[in-house]
């Protein structure tokens, strides 16, 4: 029998895992073996990731007041959440792969990655998008384009291309080298419009 003080217990790990995660997703299970779940945590845990299954009335009473409390809100069935301490896609990613391999046996419901809460839909998303170095070198390989044809070719105006690539040089992982071809990318341009420019001054003079 589960006392009021075993309840108790589970809510502060809760409250800790809470506090520590860079992300939560919420998962449902369908008839895992001991095995499986035990090889899926164990595969999870080598990566930095934490899954806990518990009631979901407890999960909702340590969420609440955390950036994670909208995703506790509505929860229905057997839950299991998945905490992310390190990376925040990864371990989704290794649940995603299990499934797979695994007919189908655990999904992704929702999940809480900085702050933004997403539906099904959205999460299955997110874990679809490429890692964060591959995302990178893409960015980095686009950046050796002056801001007007990276606008061209996302549609977006240069203005919100310069925006976006100023959030990117002061974000963690990959600064460096997003600012370096940042303003590699910035000089590129104005080198093009000082051309440009002088083009045009010339071709006044000539027509003088």
């Amino acid at each position: 029998m589960v006392t009021k003080s075993d309840k108790e217990k589970t809510v502060e790990e809760l409250k800790d895992k809470f506090s520590r995660a860079k992300s939560v997703y919420s998962t449902k299970q369908l008839g895992l073996s001991v095995e499986e779940i035990t090889n899926l945590r164990n595969e999870i845990r080598s990566i930095g990731g934490e899954f806990k299954i518990a009631k979901n009335t407890l999960f909702r009473i340590a969420a609440k007041g955390t950036q994670f409390e909208e995703l506790a809100s509505d929860l229905t069935g057997t839950t299991a959440f998945l905490f992310c301490y390190e990376d925040e896609v990864s371990p989704a990613s290794k649940v995603k792969d299990f499934s797979k391999e695994n007919e189908d046996k655990v999904s992704l419901e929702g999940a809480n990655i900085d702050g933004q809460t997403y539906d099904q839909a959205q999460t299955t998303k997110v874990i679809n998008l490429p890692a964060k170095e591959v995302l990178l070198s893409q960015i980095a390989g686009m950046l050796v384009q002056p801001t007007s044809q990276i606008a061209g070719m996302m549609g977006a105006s240069a203005s919100d291309i310069a925006s976006l690539l100023k959030q990117l040089s002061e974000k963690g992982d990959g600064a460096k080298t997003v600012g370096e071809f940042s303003v590699a990318s910035e000089n590129k341009t104005v080198e093009s419009a000082s051309s440009a420019s002088e083009e045009e001054s010339s071709e006044g003079e000539n027509k003088e």
